[in-house]
């Protein structure tokens, strides 16, 4: 029995002299944090690369009708943005349009000055406000929140001011910088209004979160997939493209009902184009397109009673 072993054992080694030695991967290792001034400055230069974008793949949206019954549609999807940062109040327009079996079936829009939801399978209604009053439309009155849409994608640009002030947390334990934007309110008082998450390793935001007033979660993203965008209609040299995520999760979860809209965005191209006209971004007659039309501007002090005006 002991030659038996013997010789196992001189086989075992015999065959791993014989084996490459096994390469260990190197340790991960995050940057060191950076100042606050510094992170906002970096998101920046990549937002004002971003200045306008055409994106096309699949979207998935789930919301929930006035009756509360629950709506899922698949739908080749067309994302545009276009950039204006010296408008504070709205530095993004965007349309985010959904097609089945080569018809129109959803958009959400927002301008300069309003943003609109429209449904044109189901209960084909469409839902439209002006940004000016956006703050005071209560949760749950719109399917799916246009008007906060852009802020989710997490490319609006950064700024401190009278209104909003930005800090940061840095999270040693995930990798990761915290920025917070916090509303200040005319009372003095002050609340989050939304957290960008950057990872330190690869510098991309890979969650956002909004906070309603009272500080409970009105809606977060995930980003993930991130890719070089294309060039595209005299867009971005290709030399350094900057990245966009390609697959976007944002959810809109409704505390009151324990239930949760949501939006996938799963964009298999997305180039950066020439500056998108102002008319690409017109919000349509969606009562001579035959849908009822729910003014949220009209509703009674945001309390979620809407006036149809069709």
């Amino acid at each position: 029995m002991r030659m038996v072993w013997g010789g196992i054992l001189l086989l075992l080694v015999g065959l791993l002299a014989g084996c490459p030695p096994v390469k260990l991967a190197a340790p991960v290792v995050v940057p060191p944090p950076i100042s606050l001034a510094e992170q906002v400055a970096r998101l920046n230069s990549r937002s004002a690369a971003l200045a306008d974008l055409k994106g096309h793949g699949k979207v998935t949206v789930t919301y929930f009708d006035a009756d509360g019954s629950g709506h899922t549609h698949d739908a080749d999807g067309t994302l545009l943005l276009h950039q204006h940062p010296d408008d504070a109040a709205n530095p993004v327009d965007m349309l985010l349009l959904g097609r089945v079996v080569g018809q129109d079936a959803f958009e959400a829009g927002m301008n300069r000055t309003q943003y609109w939801m429209a449904v044109r399978l189901d209960a084909k209604h469409a839902y439209v406000g002006t940004v000016a009053n956006m703050a005071n439309v209560a949760a749950g009155v719109m399917p799916l929140r246009a008007d906060r849409l852009v802020e989710l994608l997490g490319i609006t640009p950064l700024h401190n001011s009278s209104q909003q002030r930005l800090g940061m947390l840095v999270n040693e334990q995930n990798g990761t910088n915290e920025i917070y934007l916090t509303q200040v309110r005319p009372d003095g008082r002050s609340a989050i209004e939304r957290v960008l998450v950057v990872d330190r390793l690869t510098g991309q935001v890979t969650q956002v979160r909004l906070y309603n007033p009272d500080g409970t979660l009105l809606a977060q993203a995930e980003l993930t997939k991130y890719r070089p965008v294309n060039a595209a209609d005299g867009g971005l040299p290709a030399a350094a493209p900057p990245e966009f995520p390609r697959h976007i999760v944002i959810e809109y979860p409704d505390r009151h009902v324990q239930r949760t809209a949501r939006v996938i965005l799963d964009l298999g191209n997305m180039a950066a184009v020439a500056p998108l006209a102002a008319k690409r971004f017109a919000m349509p007659d969606f009562a001579e397109q035959g849908l009822t039309v729910v003014d949220l501007d009209q509703s009674e002090k945001g309390d979620g009673v809407p006036v149809d005006h069709r």
